[in-house]
Formats: structure tokens, sequence, C-alpha cells
């Protein structure tokens, strides 16, 4: 499939494969064990990760996500510099200013949060290169939040 949706792999097909391919997409995820399939396992707690080291702007992404009733209850997401300051907490005093227009970097991490918390998963959240489409106005990268989650429900799903 090319990036618009169509394919020269198979002939006389000239139909948008896009919705067919994340079917395909979304079932191998829940035969995988991945996504909300996985909550109906997760035992209750608080969870949290950290990156392993800085990235190249001096952060590490933090999560904490709580569990109860097998649903994730609670759940933040933040980036903290090696001084100890937290990314949110520069964004929302305007030391953290990604673009003049658009939310703000704290408003997009709460916007990512509410989506995992209103679906109970990750599944169609970000794309291959960690953005997303699933949530209006988010510009960020994703990818250490997805890494936390995906972290934090390894650790409740351990028995």
């Amino acid at each position: 499939m090319n990036e618009k949706g169509y394919t020269d792999s198979v002939s006389s097909v000239s139909i948008n494969l896009m919705g067919f391919v994340n079917g395909v997409k979304d079932c191998l995820s829940q035969a995988a064990g991945e996504g909300e399939s996985q909550a109906s396992s997760l035992k209750e707690g608080t969870y949290t990760y950290e990156s392993p080291k800085f990235d190249e702007n001096g952060f590490k992404d933090q999560v904490s996500m709580t569990v109860k009733g097998n649903a994730i209850t609670a759940l933040t997401w933040d980036c903290i510099k090696e001084d100890g300051s937290k990314k949110s907490q520069l964004s929302m005093d305007g030391k953290y200013v990604m673009t003049e227009k658009g939310p703000k970097w704290h408003e997009q991490a709460e916007a990512v949060v509410g989506y995992v918390l209103d679906h109970q998963s990750l599944d169609g959240l970000v794309n291959e290169k960690g953005y997303t489409d699933s949530v209006s106005s988010v510009s960020i990268n994703l990818m250490g939040f997805v890494n936390g989650v995906k972290d934090c429900l390894t650790q409740a799903s351990k028995q």
C-alpha cells in the first residue's frame, strides 16, 4: 500500500485499503495482548516509569498510572530536566514555548492523557513516527509517553 492507501501489488485492486490495513493492525495488536484486551488482567496499584536517560533537549519522560477495578483510573505524563524543573510547569509559566499559536505543551500532554483514559488503550493514538492524528491540536511527539504507558501496563499485568 502506498501513502495514499492504494496498491500496485495486487492486480485489479483499485479501492482504498487504509481501513482494511488499520483493521488488520488492530486485530494483530489485540492478538498480541496489546491495547484494550490487556486491561482485563491488570493488577490494582500505582505504577511509574522514567526514561533511562535525558533526551537531546535535556528532558526525560515520567509517567504515573493508577489502576483500579481493571481500569486506568489516573494517568500523568511530564518531562523533567536535569535541574529538576518540569516541562509542564515551564510550559505554564511561558518558559517552554513551542510555538506562539496553538496549545501549549502541558495542554497537549493533558489532551493525550485524556485520550488514553477515555479509550483505556493506546490503540490508534500514534503513527509509526510517534505523532497523532487522533487528538486534535496535538503536535508533540508522543513516543516517550507511549513507552511510559506501555511500561506501566507491563508492570500492572505481572502477577
